[in-house]
């Protein structure tokens, strides 16, 4: 059996055709060859960084959180756009402010830089171990 790439327009074999589940016949739509050539390209990475493509993905995060949009922009406008821990500017950032939550209670608290975001996840979420943090970084400066 074969399918057509709809890229290139040639018929390959199946097993020439990356698995994906999501679609009917269980394949991807392009040949591998397209996937690595549209996957490395130039084009496909500036159009990842287009602002459209990050509000795209900010709005499928926001949604996982529970949040609508208004909700996160007034997190955005309540904290003047920057971390709620360092206070760095979006603006400064590579990446748009991470929306923190707790793992436990899943409730979002708050936006962070991805550096705090991180923090907070390496201690576990545990208050004692970041209270002793502090004191190590207080006796040993």
């Amino acid at each position: 059996m074969t399918k057509t790439c709809v890229k290139c327009g040639e018929n390959h074999p199946l097993n020439q055709f990356w698995k994906d589940v999501q679609k009917n016949d269980g394949l991807r739509p392009y040949c591998k060859n397209c996937e690595r050539d549209r996957y490395t390209s130039k084009e496909y990475y500036a159009q990842r960084k287009h602002p459209k493509y990050a509000k795209i993905k900010r709005k499928h995060k926001v949604k996982s959180f529970g949040l609508t949009m208004e909700q996160y922009e007034a997190l955005i406008l309540a904290q003047g756009n920057k971390c709620a821990i360092c206070g760095v500017h979006q603006d400064e950032l590579n990446k748009l402010l991470s929306i923190d939550h707790c793992h436990k209670t899943k409730k979002v608290r708050g936006l962070l830089c991805c550096k705090c975001n991180f923090g907070i996840g390496y201690f576990k979420e545990d208050v004692g171990i970041m209270e002793k943090a502090i004191k190590y970084v207080i006796q040993n400066t």
